[in-house]
């Protein structure tokens, strides 16, 4: 995970499988731990979007 940026909306981060998602405001950003919060919430999306990618045995071919 990487930070780019703080922005309007939160920090903008890239996450391990080069995703760019944004660790919202609404989230305590100044708080104890926020590097393993900001590791989790950024695995985690890793993980759905891991999920959601149909597998290639899933795929139809017509």
């Amino acid at each position: 995970m990487k930070i780019l940026e703080e922005n309007e909306n939160g920090l903008k981060l890239k996450t391990n499988d080069g995703h760019v998602i944004t660790y919202p405001y609404y989230n305590p950003l100044h708080t104890e731990n926020l590097i393993p919060k900001l590791y989790k919430f950024a695995k985690e999306h890793d993980l759905l979007m891991k999920d959601l990618k149909p597998k290639a045995n899933e795929l139809k071919v017509e």
